[in-house]
Parts: C-alpha cells; structure tokens; sequence
C-alpha cells in the first residue's frame, strides 16, 4: 500500500507525508506542551528542527 510494485514509494505514502508536514506547526501544541519541551528543539539536539522527510 506505501510502496508500488517496483519497490518506490507509493503515491499515497507520498500524499500521508505531504498531510503530516503540512499539519506539523499545529501539532506543536500537542507535541512540545510547555517551555522545556521547546528548549530542546535546536540544532544538534537530535530533535527536528525543520518539516522535512528524508534522511
């Protein structure tokens, strides 16, 4: 369902993606709740400082 037939990511997986970067500024308020949990999200923390898929 996620990949086709010759192993690449589906057009649905792609779509699911799109949706969850897309909606990642509002759901901060439900992922970071408070100060601290912002504190953490900066450059070499580990943590995603930017909306982006990939490795």
């Amino acid at each position: 369902m996620l990949v086709d037939g010759d192993g690449e990511d589906s057009a649905l997986l792609k779509r699911a993606l799109a949706g969850m970067i897309d909606l990642m500024p509002a759901s901060m308020a439900l992922l970071a709740p408070n100060v601290n949990s912002y504190r953490r999200f900066q450059p070499g923390m580990y943590v995603p400082t930017q909306a982006s898929w990939g490795a």
